[in-house]
């Protein structure tokens, strides 16, 4: 409800920035696969993705692009509290680290940058889409190919080219 009414509010403002407009939701990893005991998070998360997606539809011939940043595991006081609340700290850090194809975990940089080039005009030509930030390898039976730091699922991958540009590519194959 909150990320609904938030941009219903912003919209009228949107509209006049002369087709520089951008939102940026917040899903999560957990918006595209059921987790254990986090039912409602998952499922909220899944709906953050389904209305970026649908209002990217409605707002992008407006000039207003819409897009989600879902991350993974990010080095976070939600994450530590994780580890603390689980047991052994030092095995659940490595457990976390061994998911991911780089074998770390994000930083909130990672994140912001993520979040800094989605609000620029050299992503001006991105809408509708749930950036998965530092992804991990498998998402519900679909592999999803270690092409960089960033990658989105459900219709492509986005990596950094040769020279630190972002570019698109195809989505993975389904195993």
């Amino acid at each position: 409800t909150g990320t609904f009414l938030t941009s219903k509010h912003a919209l009228p403002l949107l509209r006049e920035s002369e087709g520089h407009a951008s939102i940026i939701n917040f899903g999560s990893y957990d918006g595209f696969i059921a987790d254990p005991e986090l039912a409602a998070y998952c499922a909220t998360k899944g709906a953050v993705h389904a209305l970026t997606k649908a209002m990217a539809c409605d707002h992008s011939p407006e000039g207003i692009r819409v897009n989600a940043v879902c991350p993974g595991y990010v080095d976070t006081p939600m994450l530590q509290s994780f580890f603390q609340e689980n047991g052994d700290i030092d095995s659940l850090q490595q457990a976390v680290r061994d998911v991911h194809p780089l074998r770390t975990y994000g930083t909130p940089t990672d994140i912001a940058n993520l979040v800094n080039w989605l609000a620029s005009d050299e992503a001006g030509f991105v809408t509708g889409q749930n950036l998965v930030v530092v992804l991990m390898a498998v998402v519900s039976s679909e592999v999803l190919a270690c092409y960089g730091r960033w990658g989105f699922s459900y219709g492509g991958v986005v990596e950094r080219g040769n020279q630190g540009a972002l570019l698109p590519r195809p989505p993975p194959p389904t195993i």
